[in-house]
């Protein structure tokens, strides 16, 4: 009889499990003589599913906010000292416009780096919030030519040019932003894991297709312009983004541990 007023076991009893057995005063751990492989083995999240919980959606917030911040950055009034001359002030214009391509391109790379997302996925947030930035710069530009009077009269529509020079920002500048913030995103994280693509093989060709607009656009400049520097700067973080996002996927998926 227990202390408690309850009947206490026989001694030698088992637990339902047999894993303890009662020595008349204490439960004590049963040893068994199974052979290690009869124990289920211990349960391995697969690397695909690593960061499934934080990779979900597309985070069109994150573009719009992107798209919403790059022009006002670019419009922001920066204070400088009154120029005493022409080359002062075309020196302090070269200044004051690089500061704000800078911040711009700065505030956009950390707004689109932030959180798990597969490289292509980056890609597409990149190329869609160039494509909203480069919307906005061109209906500033008709705007402009609405307010002031010019005798020409266009025979494109307005909306087919707005739209005709976003896709070109989006073509264009879309992958050096997602080169970038690939970088920035390995910074914050310290995992090319996360990186891996999240899209479907159609959807990585439609972007395959933009990345190989913009190399035969930037090797055409190059050739035009005699100028090897144009493509380098333009075609050759697209080249880069092309090959890491059919690549990153098959180098990552090689790290995962056997499925059991």
């Amino acid at each position: 009889m227990s202390e408690t007023g309850r009947a206490s076991p026989a001694e030698g009893t088992l637990t339902a499990d047999g894993s303890r057995r009662w020595d008349g005063k204490f439960w004590v751990a049963e040893r068994t003589g199974r052979p290690l492989d009869e124990f289920l083995p211990p349960v391995v999240r697969s690397v695909a599913d690593e960061f499934a919980w934080e990779r979900q959606g597309f985070r069109l917030g994150g573009v719009v906010l992107a798209a919403a911040v790059a022009p006002v950055i670019s419009f922001f009034p920066i204070p400088a000292p009154s120029p005493g001359s022409l080359d002062s002030a075309l020196t302090e214009l070269a200044v004051v416009t690089l500061l704000r391509v800078l911040f711009t391109f700065f505030a956009v790379v950390v707004i689109l780096s932030l959180g798990r997302q597969g490289l292509d996925v980056l890609l597409l947030r990149a190329m869609l919030t160039a494509f909203l930035i480069g919307s906005a710069v061109m209906g500033l530009f008709f705007v402009l030519f609405v307010a002031i009077p010019i005798p020409v009269t266009p025979r494109i529509p307005w909306p087919f040019v707005v739209m005709l020079g976003g896709l070109f920002f989006a073509v264009q500048l879309g992958p050096v932003v997602a080169v970038v913030s690939a970088l920035a995103n390995l910074l914050w994280y310290r995992s090319l894991r996360s990186l891996r693509a999240q899209l479907g093989i159609f959807s990585r060709l439609v972007l395959a297709a933009a990345l190989a607009t913009n190399i035969a656009i930037s090797i055409w400049a190059s050739v035009y312009g005699h100028n090897f520097s144009l493509w380098v700067l333009g075609g050759g973080p697209a080249a880069a983004m092309l090959v890491m996002v059919f690549l990153l996927r098959k180098s990552v998926a090689g790290t995962a541990p056997p499925a059991t």
